[in-house]
C-alpha cells in the first residue's frame, strides 16, 4: 500500500518518481485526507458532479468516477455519440489552509479539461447554504492537448462573475513557471495551494507558482476533482486515443491555527449586498444570509438593509420574533476559541448561543443600541465546530458582527485590509467613470472593445486588440477648484506596454503620456494637478500601440484638498477600521475591539502600534526601565529619530529629551494606547480632528469641513 512511507522513499530515491510533499511552512495540522485506498467512492465525503446536461460539448457521467489501485480514476470516453467524463465535490466547504493533491493527468488527445479547485455548492440551506457562492481558487486547470500548461487561477462570484488580482512566477525568458515546469501527463506531479486570510499561494512540485494578496472575498467552498469532456476550449478530439483517464493519488487538507483571525463566513451580512456589486437594493437577494443555514427552515429570517439596525457595513440579519441561524466549519484547526456577536432587540427576547454540544442561553431587551455578546473559552478538540444563534421572543431581533477567533496559533497571517469587493469608498468632490462597460456618453469607445471577467477599480474592466482602439474619459468639474485627475493603470498580461494617453481640457491637449499595462501593478495613475472652473470638461484618452491588448477601467477628477485629507491616516473614534492613504484596514487585526476613545481627562488616544507602523516606523518594547522610569517602555523609531512612551507615565522622550504628556499612555486589553497628538508631531504630521473623525496628514487642510465629508463616505 502507498501509505507503506519507508518503502515509497526508497522507491523514490531509485526510480525518481515524484514523492507527495509536505506542507510549504510550518504550523500545518492533517485534517482531512482521502488516500483512495477503497474500492469506491466515500459518499459520506463526496458526491459526483452531475448536471445532467452537456457542458462544454460533453456529459459528466458518475459512471466515469472508479476507486481502485489507491487512485480515483475518471474516464474520458465517447459513449453512444457522446464525450463523457465526471467528476467528484466534497460533501462540505473548506476554508484556510493547504490543499494538495498527488496527479497524473490525460494528455493523449485534446478534449478533456482537469482540474482541482474550490467553489461553492449551493444546497437546501438546511444542511448546506442556499447562497454559497463567493471565491473560486482553482489550483489548476490544465487541457489534455497542452499539458504542460498547469494553469491556476481565482474567481470571484458574489454576483456577476470578476477575476481576482494574481501575480504569477516568471522564467529567465519571460514565460510563466506553471507552463513548462512539469508535463502533467508524463508523471505524476504534486500540486498545492495556501488560503489564508492576507495571501493564497500556488505551489507546483513543491515551487512556488504563484500569489495572490488579500482577497477581496472569503468563502468556505467545496473541494472539486474533475475531468470534464470539453470539445469547446479543451483542443480537437481523436477517438481512436479513447478511452482515457485522469488519475488522483490523493486529497489532502491541512490547517494550522490563526489567532484572532474570524472564521465565520459573512459575518456581517453584507455578502447579499454585493450580489450585483450594486447599492441598488431592489437587485440584492435578501430572503436568506449568503453563507448561512437556516435548520429550521423557517420564513422568518431575512437579511436587513435599514441603517438603524445595522452595527456596521450594509447588512444585519433580522430574525422575526423566532428562528435561528447556522454554520457548520468543518476541519478547522483545534483550539480554544470564542463566540461573539452584536444583537439588538427592543422586545425582551430569549437568546441562545450554541457551539457543538456546548449552548450558552440568556434574555435581554437592548432598546435601539446593539449590545455584544461573548461565548467565552470554547473547546475544538475534533477540527469541528457547528455553531447556531437563536432567538425566541415577541419582536424583531437583529445580529451583527459575528466572529469566531481562536486564541492559539499564529498571527502572521492575519488579514490587514478588510474585505471590501465594493470598494464603494469615494472621495469628497470626486468626479468619476468607474464603469467602463456601463453603455455611459462620457465614455467613448472605437475598435472592438470587449467586457472583461477580470477586475478593475471597482467592476469589470474591459479590453480591445485592434490597433486603433481607444476609449476616452470626459469628466466635468463641480466646483472652482485645483483638481488631481487620474487613471486607473489596468495592468494585466499579454497587455500594451507603451499605450499612448492625453489629457484635454476643453478640448486643448497640455499632455501625453505612456501607460505601461504589461510590467507594472493595477492602480491609480497620477496624471497631474490642474485649475479647473466650474463646467470646465477634462478629457482622458488611450490608444493601443504595439503588441498586447489594451486594457482600461476608470477615471476620476478630485478636489486636490479633499484628496490630500484623503491621502493621509484617518481614523474615528469607538470605530475599529482605519483608512490609510484610502485603504480600509482594521486597527487591531488581531483585536478587533481596539478603537480609539476619550479618557476621563477628555483627551482622544490611539493605538500606538497601528499609528506608528501605519506612518512608516518601527516599534520595539525595551523592556527594563529607562529614562521615563516606567516597567516597559516602548520604542518609536522613524528616520533617525527616536520615542519612548511608557504606560502610565506623563511624560515621553525624544531622542533622549525627555517632555511632558498631557495625558499618560493607557494599557487597555494588552494594548498600549497614546495621545494621538504627541505621537504624530512628534513625527511632523498634522492632526484634524472633526465628528468623531481623525486625521493625521503630511497636508496642511484649510477647509476642515472636509473631515465632515471624510466622515460621511467613508463611516
Amino acid at each position: 500500500m502507498k501509505k507503506c512511507f519507508l518503502f515509497c522513499m526508497l522507491f523514490v530515491l531509485c526510480f525518481g518518481i515524484t514523492a507527495f510533499a509536505e506542507p510549504p511552512r510550518e504550523g500545518y495540522s492533517l485534517t482531512f485526507a482521502d488516500e483512495f485506498d477503497g474500492k469506491e467512492l466515500n459518499l459520506e465525503n463526496w458526491h459526483y458532479r452531475n448536471e445532467g446536461v452537456k457542458t462544454r460539448g460533453g456529459y459528466n457521467d458518475p459512471a466515469m468516477v472508479t476507486v481502485s489501485d489507491g487512485n480515483l480514476h475518471i474516464g474520458f470516453e465517447k459513449s453512444h455519440g457522446d464525450y463523457r467524463g465526471g467528476g467528484v465535490i466534497t460533501n462540505f466547504g473548506l476554508g484556510y489552509g493547504y490543499y494538495e493533491v498527488r496527479s497524473k493527468l490525460f494528455g493523449g488527445t485534446g478534449g478533456l479539461h482537469s482540474s482541482f479547485w474550490t467553489a461553492g455548492v449551493n444546497g437546501d440551506g438546511i444542511t448546506s447554504p442556499a447562497f454559497n457562492s463567493s471565491i473560486e481558487i482553482d489550483i489548476y486547470e490544465v487541457d489534455s492537448n497542452n499539458t504542460t500548461n498547469i494553469a491556476p487561477n481565482l474567481h470571484y462570484w458574489l454576483g456577476g462573475h470578476l477575476a481576482g488580482p494574481r501575480k504569477w512566477v516568471q522564467t529567465a525568458d519571460g514565460g510563466y513557471l506553471f507552463r513548462n515546469l512539469t508535463d502533467a501527463a508524463k508523471d505524476y506531479f504534486v500540486a498545492g495551494c495556501e488560503y489564508l486570510p492576507d495571501r493564497i499561494v500556488w505551489y507546483l512540485n513543491g515551487e512556488k507558482i504563484g500569489e495572490s494578496r488579500d482577497a477581496e472575498m472569503y468563502g468556505r467552498p467545496n473541494l472539486w476533482l474533475t475531468a470534464l469532456a470539453n470539445t469547446e476550449l479543451s483542443g480537437e478530439i481523436d477517438d481512436k486515443k479513447l478511452p482515457g483517464e485522469s488519475v488522483w493519488d490523493y486529497f489532502r487538507f491541512y490547517t494550522m491555527p490563526l489567532k484572532g483571525e474570524n472564521i465565520i463566513v459573512n459575518p456581517s451580512f453584507d455578502d447579499n449586498n454585493r450580489v450585483n456589486y450594486t447599492t441598488d437594493i431592489s437587485k440584492m437577494r435578501l430572503d436568506t444570509p449568503a453563507s448561512w443555514l437556516e435548520p429550521k427552515n423557517s420564513n422568518n429570517i431575512s437579511v436587513e438593509t435599514e441603517d438603524a439596525h445595522i452595527r456596521t457595513g450594509t447588512g444585519a440579519l433580522k430574525i422575526e420574533k423566532s428562528g435561528t441561524v447556522a454554520q457548520d466549519l468543518n476541519y478547522i484547526a483545534n483550539g480554544t476559541y470564542q463566540l461573539s456577536f452584536y444583537v439588538q432587540c427592543e422586545d425582551f427576547t430569549k437568546l441562545t448561543a450554541k457551539v457543538n454540544d456546548e449552548a450558552f442561553s440568556f434574555s435581554t431587551a437592548t432598546g435601539e443600541d446593539f449590545a455584544i455578546i461573548n461565548m467565552e473559552q470554547v473547546e475544538i478538540t475534533d477540527n469541528r465546530a457547528y455553531i447556531s444563534l437563536s432567538a425566541e421572543g415577541k419582536g424583531d431581533v437583529y445580529l451583527d458582527d459575528v466572529s469566531f477567533v481562536c486564541f492559539d496559533g499564529t498571527d502572521e497571517f492575519n488579514r490587514k485590509v478588510p474585505i471590501d469587493p465594493c470598494r464603494t469608498t469615494k472621495i469628497p468632490g470626486e468626479v468619476a467613470l468607474y464603469d467602463i462597460n456601463s453603455g455611459s456618453s462620457d465614455i467613448e469607445m472605437s475598435g472592438n472593445w470587449l467586457k472583461s471577467s477580470i477586475k478593475g477599480f471597482t467592476a469589470q474592466s474591459a479590453y480591445a486588440n485592434a490597433q486603433d482602439s481607444e476609449v476616452k474619459w470626459n469628466l466635468v468639474a463641480t466646483e472652482n477648484a485645483k483638481y488631481l485627475l487620474e487613471l486607473y493603470r489596468m495592468s494585466y498580461d499579454n497587455s500594451n506596454k507603451e499605450a499612448k494617453g492625453a489629457v484635454y481640457i476643453n478640448g486643448e491637449q497640455i499632455k501625453e503620456f505612456t501607460l505601461d499595462l504589461l510590467n507594472t501593478e493595477p492602480g491609480m495613475e497620477n496624471l497631474g494637478v490642474y485649475n479647473l472652473k466650474k463646467g470646465d470638461k477634462v478629457t482622458v484618452s488611450l490608444k493601443r500601440n504595439g503588441a498586447g491588448y489594451l486594457r482600461a477601467d476608470s477615471a476620476r477628477i478630485v478636489p486636490a484638498g479633499a484628496y490630500s485629507a484623503s491621502q493621509g491616516l484617518v481614523l474615528k473614534l469607538s470605530e475599529n477600521v482605519a483608512y490609510a492613504n484610502l485603504s480600509k484596514r482594521f486597527i487591531d487585526p488581531d483585536n478587533k475591539s481596539a478603537v480609539p476613545y476619550i479618557n476621563d481627562k477628555d483627551r482622544t488616544l490611539i493605538p500606538l502600534r497601528f499609528i506608528a507602523e501605519s506612518i512608516g516606523a518601527t516599534v520595539s518594547y525595551v523592556g527594563t526601565p529607562g529614562i521615563l522610569g516606567g516597567t516597559d517602555e516602548i520604542k518609536i523609531e522613524l528616520k533617525g529619530k527616536t520615542l519612548l512612551f511608557a504606560t502610565d507615565i506623563p511624560q515621553y522622550a525624544i531622542d533622549g529629551e525627555v517632555l511632558p504628556l498631557d495625558a499618560p499612555p493607557e494599557n487597555k486589553m494588552a494594548r498600549t494606547y497614546v495621545p494621538v497628538r504627541a505621537l504624530a508631531e512628534a513625527f511632523g504630521k498634522n492632526v484634524y480632528y472633526s465628528d468623531g473623525i481623525i486625521l493625521l496628514t503630511d497636508s496642511e487642510i484649510e477647509d476642515e469641513s472636509v473631515l465632515t465629508d471624510l466622515n460621511q463616505y467613508l463611516y
